[in-house]
């Protein structure tokens, strides 16, 4: 807070997800032999914005041969259908519906076929899963 104009201002960015509310305490006295005081308090409420960007990383399953960026694995044609080939975390550090984040699958083939698999599904940042079998 400037001591001559009053104008409060920020000193660093404010960021819902640390902290929702600040309470500030001003107090003023003046000089005098008796020094007189007042004081108030100035509620800052924050507003939740969608700032965080969802961040994605992947692994193959380290039963298959893949490259050394990690982006491309080898995997036979014989493949037993419900082996997990490849395991994908998410993050988004935003809260409520912003920090809700939703999958999109595409199949992306080398030879130009006419079909294409999308397969969209919402997910909450934490999820509960259930015990295996």
């Amino acid at each position: 807070m400037d001591k001559t104009t009053g104008i409060l201002t920020l000193n660093q960015a404010l960021d819902y997800e640390l902290h929702k509310s600040y309470q500030l305490k001003v107090e003023v006295y003046d000089n005098g032999v008796n020094s007189l005081s007042d004081t108030c308090v100035i509620y800052v409420y924050v507003l939740d914005q969608n700032d965080h960007a969802p961040s994605i990383q992947m692994k193959f399953n380290p039963i298959f041969e893949h490259n050394q960026d990690g982006n491309m694995a080898y995997i036979k044609e014989s493949l037993d259908i419900n082996l997990p080939i490849a395991f994908v975390t998410v993050d988004d550090q935003d809260s409520g519906d912003y920090g809700k984040v939703c999958y999109v699958f595409g199949v992306i083939l080398e030879r130009n076929m006419n079909w294409n698999l999308v397969v969209e599904l919402e997910m909450d940042k934490v999820v509960p899963v259930p015990p295996g079998p």
